[in-house]
């Protein structure tokens, strides 16, 4: 396994990323050396010029392909291939866009060598620029192990309330982390949305459509370190669903779960359990 320095203009990399994680290299120079030398399974570390200035993620190449249509948006609009070489990267760590400029990671071993195109450098550099990525990643999947644990025990608390319980309800292109239904053909009666890291303001967006479309009872799960954020974005923005949305600590929702179990196991060790609906 090779490490390569991917460098582009930060539109560049958010158009790469639109278009399946694909970055594309010209047929001729350093740009096709560099293609050539790529092997499935190194690594791209990924550098974004000024105004970024700094390597905002990195990934793994998954196929090397010579193509003969145009993919970029220059190449549409002029009807020409103008970059038939082209990696096919799986992302392992990437900061978001509004991020970039903020937390890039800058190295000055680095700075030198960003020019358009790729470029090996060796692995001691390359484990020193990953580091804080790796970090992220860690992070990242910590998040979402909590978050799926929170959308599975809102699941079974739906479920102990005799409720159909639902992950991943469609809404047209938006999904809900999990709704309750009375009955199958109902719309929802009760609406989560899992806020472990992630977008708060797409979270809130969701509910405050599916308030809009079905009347559903709408809530918030979230860590307190965001609630902050929280009440800012319900003042402004979504001030018309301030007392309608539900505020869950991650917290309520787990010891809930385990006071209905306890309850549920109680009641059918006495017979009185409810029959579902």
């Amino acid at each position: 396994m090779k490490y390569w320095l991917a460098v582009g203009t930060p539109q560049n990399w958010k158009t790469a990323f639109d278009l399946g994680n694909t970055w594309e290299l010209k047929i001729k120079g350093p740009q096709a050396t560099g293609w050539k030398q790529v092997q499935i399974g190194d690594v791209l570390i990924f550098y974004a010029v000024s105004p970024v200035k700094g390597i905002i993620g990195y990934g793994v190449v998954q196929q090397k392909l010579k193509q003969d249509t145009p993919l970029w948006p220059e190449e549409s609009a002029k009807r020409e291939v103008i970059w038939p070489l082209r990696l096919i990267f799986e992302v392992r760590s990437c900061l978001p866009p509004d991020r970039w400029l903020e937390d890039k990671v800058v190295n000055d071993r680095v700075s030198f060598r960003a020019k358009m195109g790729v470029r090996a450098i060796r692995e001691d550099l390359a484990t020193e620029l990953l580091a804080p990525f790796q970090a992220l990643a860690i992070s990242a999947e910590a998040e979402q192990s909590l978050h799926t644990q929170i959308v599975e025990s809102l699941l079974e608390i739906g479920r102990l309330q005799n409720y159909l319980s639902q992950k991943e309800y469609p809404m047209g292109k938006a999904r809900l982390d999990a709704v309750w239904r009375r009955v199958q053909r109902s719309v929802p009666n009760f609406v989560f949305e899992v806020q472990i890291g992630g977008n708060l303001y797409q979270a809130l967006a969701k509910l405050k459509h599916a308030y809009d479309i079905w009347n559903s009872n709408i809530y918030v799960v979230l860590l307190d370190a965001d609630k902050k954020q929280l009440d800012e974005l319900l003042s402004g923005t979504f001030h018309e669903i301030r007392d309608k949305v539900r505020v869950v600590n991650e917290s309520t929702v787990r010891r809930l779960m385990n006071l209905k179990k306890e309850i549920r196991d109680i009641e059918s060790r006495l017979g009185i359990t409810l029959p579902a609906p």
